[in-house]
């Protein structure tokens, strides 16, 4: 997710603010009040807001923003952590497989 400049009702701000709670976020950029999560306002926080610049990924380039982003903070992370998880297996069984012989 890109630190977007949002402008809400409240003022503007960055995408990285609205995590310093390490709360889901879900960034609404359509119609505010266009969505209701009364099921889980609890566990997520709504943000209404819009965003004039365009976003650039890394892989894709410059792409429409979406109508809605669930920001889950500390999933990139989990990810990573079961990324080099599988990495490190996979090089002890390339390892292992390198000292056998095939004869």
């Amino acid at each position: 997710m890109p630190d977007l400049n949002l402008i809400t009702a409240a003022g503007s701000l960055r995408v990285f603010e609205l995590l310093h709670d390490a709360k889901p976020v879900l960034l609404h950029l359509g119609e505010p009040g266009g969505l209701d999560i009364t099921p889980w306002a609890d566990r997520v926080k709504l943000i209404d807001a819009s965003c004039k610049a365009e976003s650039e990924l890394l892989v894709l380039g410059v792409v429409n923003a979406p109508t809605a982003v669930l920001i889950r903070p500390g999933h990139l992370r989990r990810t990573v952590a079961l990324f080099n998880a599988t990495a490190a297996r996979t090089s002890a069984l390339n390892a292992a497989s390198s000292t056998l012989s095939l004869s």
